[in-house]
């Protein structure tokens, strides 16, 4: 029967149980997912359990000492002892990778190194012109690495340069687990199990996480895991923090959208609307019927001049005619000489 060991991640022991104590463990994800921090916690259960353990990582020891002590688990104890030796492997134009390959089995049987971490160390210090030789010695590794029954951390940070893909696929074959991690917010993070060997993983389920002091890798469930405890107490119900769409209590205010929350400290929040000028609507074409067709635009007609009407001949009497005018004329004209008769006699 082969031996188990505890990871020192809750998470993963709570969920998933815990791993052999021999084979390899791949760690993918994005930079600040967290994958450091596993290794470091990997790391301090061995180191609990009073086995010696090594470290190679791209950082210098100084940072990784650093990084462990701001999150509350200091590694300097265990330095000062000798059983944590972080291995800063300086890559230069000499590297080979035949050669990093032996000084660390040499490591390993000098200290009896039952675990043992790669902190993205692949894709970022090998050398172009190695990565091919990295590649087919990888194997041969890490069969080495589990006779002398290590359990090891390997993280890989993506995304991956084209040349790296070979190095992935051997991992991911070889390791007896992979896990793919992502960032969810500066506070959550998550991963997935891609491959569990032995344990009954729950495929693609996604397991929350957050990073915090002390305890490290700490299991998401509710909203109170993330440290926002100060903000809201516990005896509030989660469901008061859906916001901003919370059912409004009172009618909505001309300018504003209001609304309230059940219970809650935040007791009125008001969120200022920008009022927008409506379009003007155009005027709708009306139909009186189907049959109709729709009214026309009136155009104004323009008023033209009308000419000047001339003055009519007015009669004192409709019946005078032209012949009855005519000898109305010629009695004048005879009175007349009668006249001018009369006065020449006298």
């Amino acid at each position: 029967m082969l031996d188990k060991c505890a990871s020192g991640i809750d998470l993963i022991t709570e969920n998933l149980g815990e791993l052999y104590s021999r084979g390899t463990y791949l760690f993918m994800g994005d930079p600040k997912t967290g994958k450091t921090t596993f290794v470091l916690q990997f790391i301090l259960q061995g180191l609990k359990e009073g086995k010696s353990c090594i470290l190679v990582t791209s950082d210098s020891a100084r940072d990784f000492a650093i990084n462990a002590e701001t999150l509350g688990m200091p590694v300097s104890p265990y330095i000062l002892e000798g059983r944590l030796i972080i291995y800063e492997y300086a890559v230069t134009k000499k590297f080979t990778a035949e050669q990093f390959f032996k000084d660390i089995i040499g490591v390993v049987s000098e200290h009896e190194i039952s675990r043992f971490a790669l902190d993205s160390f692949i894709g970022q210090k090998i050398p172009a012109a190695e990565i091919q030789v990295f590649s087919q010695k990888l194997p041969d590794f890490l069969d080495e690495m589990e006779k002398k029954k290590i359990v090891s951390f390997i993280t890989l940070e993506l995304p991956l340069a084209p040349e790296v893909f070979t190095i992935k696929k051997k991992l991911e074959v070889a390791a007896l687990g992979v896990f793919l991690l992502k960032k969810i917010s500066d506070v959550e993070k998550a991963f997935v199990v891609r491959k569990l060997t032995g344990q009954l993983a729950q495929s693609n389920k996604e397991f929350r996480f957050a990073v915090q002091k002390e305890s490290g890798i700490k299991e998401i469930k509710d909203v109170y895991n993330l440290g926002f405890s100060n903000y809201f107490p516990k005896d509030k119900t989660l469901e008061v923090r859906k916001l901003p769409f919370i059912h409004s209590e009172r009618p909505l205010e001309i300018g504003k959208l209001t609304f309230v929350t059940k219970d809650s400290a935040l007791d009125k929040i008001e969120i200022p609307v920008l009022k927008k000028e409506k379009p003007p609507v155009p005027e709708k074409v009306s139909f009186h019927s189907k049959d109709k067709e729709p009214e026309k635009e009136k155009i104004p007609e323009l008023q033209k001049e009308k000419p000047p009407v001339p003055e009519k001949v007015s009669f004192r009497s409709k019946d005078i005619s032209l012949g009855t005018l005519k000898i109305s004329l010629a009695q004048e004209e005879e009175n007349e000489l009668r006249k001018k008769k009369i006065t020449f006699k006298s």
